[in-house]
């Protein structure tokens, strides 16, 4: 059986190549409407008057990075801000994420995108602790949504994730942090790439 994975990740693939050769605006525009646009499984999309915005900060903090004027966001930096707002949200535990969860989540999606987060990355490295804007945004709201409707991710820090196993594909997820999404602010929008942009992670990563 074919793997369905690769031409589920393949816009942001290509559209990491562009930007990798290109570094112009228009390259980093069109990667950054390919990780907007990757999510949907569980979280709806933004509205656009919302989403201009709050993309044009990412954007913008992203050519910045790739032209050498922003270290970028810290991953340790990034899972202790995604940390504290599930604390916040009174979210499971489970919802919280730690280094190891992260980097696993990474090297996942990289294998599907090595010109954005792996070996043909911009900063050259699968695990690099500084990661671009769009890197960031990209490799948490993946983990968030998996974290709501993944119950093989639903698992505390300090806990790795367990092997896959197809036998239990009927397991059903847990809801509780599906529901104290759907009561904050945001409701069931992709909080996670709105609160980083928001976030003074994004500003104070400037030279």
């Amino acid at each position: 059986m074919n793997d369905p994975f690769p031409s589920f990740h393949a816009g942001i693939e290509q559209a990491a190549i562009k930007a990798n050769q290109r570094k112009d605006t228009d390259s980093v525009h069109a990667l950054a409407d390919e990780v907007f646009s990757f999510s949907g499984v569980s979280l709806a999309r933004l509205p656009g008057i919302a989403e201009v915005p709050l993309k044009a900060t990412l954007e913008k903090a992203e050519f910045e990075y790739r032209h050498g004027k922003s270290k970028g966001v810290n991953e340790d930096d990034l899972i202790a801000f995604h940390n504290e707002i599930v604390t916040k949200l009174g979210a499971p535990d489970y919802a919280k994420i730690d280094r190891y969860q992260f980097d696993a989540t990474r090297l996942s999606l990289a294998k599907y995108e090595p010109s954005f987060l792996g070996k043909d990355a911009p900063n050259g490295q699968e695990i690099n602790r500084n990661m671009s804007p769009l890197q960031a945004a990209h490799i948490l709201q993946w983990i968030v949504e998996q974290k709501l409707v993944n119950p093989y991710y639903q698992v505390p820090p300090g806990v790795r994730f367990p092997k896959f196993d197809r036998s239990n594909l009927q397991q059903q997820p847990d809801q509780g942090f599906f529901r104290a999404v759907q009561k904050s602010p945001l409701g069931a929008f992709d909080f996670s790439t709105v609160l980083l942009c928001a976030n003074k992670l994004i500003a104070g990563g400037r030279q």
